[in-house]
């Protein structure tokens, strides 16, 4: 944990006071409903919020419901993967979603059911390049899309200029 812009940091800040206020409230929730809480330290100074993982998360908790946006990492138990596909599509956001499986063919099922804006087989959801468009659905799915060709489109205001030539 520590500066974002030194390049050996992992985890930085989150955004603000109330975030980090948010982030503990979300934690708190998860614990008062059965969850397993383990976290780690944070630091003394700053909007730094420990890693936490909640195990035994359920729909009913808020970290399940929510668009965290910090180092909150809920697990749930699930038998089938259609259980997995539901609980995931249970929330009113659709960002991103990762899935990890060493069988492609599944993988790619599962990530056509997901209803999220991307899905990343077999890393973590923090890829993002300029020329992919960025963006999501439900809640998650409010303006265009980012990256480069979709900015300019949502930039670009289109006209049809048709022509009868004799």
């Amino acid at each position: 944990m520590g500066d974002p812009l030194d390049e050996s940091t992992e985890v930085g800040p989150v955004i603000s006071k109330k975030a980090k206020e948010d982030m503990a409230k979300l934690v708190e929730d998860s614990r008062r409903k059965g969850g397993s809480v383990y976290s780690g330290k944070a630091l003394e100074t700053g909007f730094f919020f420990p890693p936490t993982v909640v195990g035994e998360a359920g729909l009913d908790m808020e970290v399940m419901k929510r668009e965290v946006f910090g180092p909150i990492a809920p697990v749930a138990r699930f038998s089938t993967d259609g259980e997995a596909v539901e609980m995931a599509n249970s929330t009113e956001y659709g960002l991103q979603a990762s899935v990890f499986t060493s069988d492609l063919k599944r993988g790619l099922r599962i990530a056509r059911e997901l209803r999220t804006g991307a899905v990343i087989l077999n890393d973590s959801t923090r890829l993002r390049w300029d020329a992919l468009p960025f963006g999501g659905v439900k809640l998650s799915g409010v303006g265009n899309r980012e990256g480069v060709r979709n900015t300019m489109l949502a930039m670009t205001e289109e006209k049809l200029i048709s022509m009868d030539v004799w």
